[in-house]
């Protein structure tokens, strides 16, 4: 089976199941549907570094926010034993595709697709369902069973996400 082939049917299923649990970014009307995976972050503009603390002092900080292609399911509690310990009850698994690109709603400073990998620096939190998540830590065990790479080409990634409230 080509490598091309299993990219394009990682890709049709995530996007076919996404309508499900978790929705695909957005319409063409630019609205999230209902159970999509909303990616909020903070872009700072001026400004300087506090030399102590690194915190961003004097500058304009403007909230923007997108929708991400992904499956997820929140862990439910459990009375047996996790292989994994860093998976607790309430948490969120998201598998994404691989480059994982947040579509910007639209009116904002800005626009289009960009890939979650370059905005993990600016205070990323996501919401599905209602609730609010931060990105948890994984050990290298973990991060290894999860993503989904053939003939070393990753296809799939996944976060763990944790309550933020």
């Amino acid at each position: 089976m080509e490598l091309s082939f299993i990219k394009y049917q990682v890709a049709k299923t995530i996007s076919q199941l996404g309508s499900n649990a978790l929705t695909a970014a957005m319409d063409s009307a630019g609205t999230t549907p209902a159970g999509a995976l909303v990616v909020y972050y903070n872009i700072i503009a001026g400004g300087t570094p506090d030399p102590i603390s690194g915190a961003i002092t004097g500058g304009v900080e403007t909230p923007v926010s997108g929708t991400l292609a992904a499956i997820g399911i929140e862990e439910a509690a459990s009375s047996r034993l996790r292989t994994f310990q860093e998976v607790q009850a309430g948490d969120l698994i998201v598998d994404i595709l691989d480059p994982a690109l947040v579509v910007m709603y639209p009116g904002q400073v800005v626009s289009g697709t960009i890939s979650l990998s370059s905005i993990t620096t600016q205070g990323v939190r996501f919401g599905w369902a209602g609730k609010q998540y931060v990105q948890k830590e994984v050990g290298e065990d973990l991060l290894a069973a999860w993503n989904t790479s053939v003939q070393g080409v990753k296809l799939t990634g996944t976060l763990l996400l944790r309550s933020s409230t």
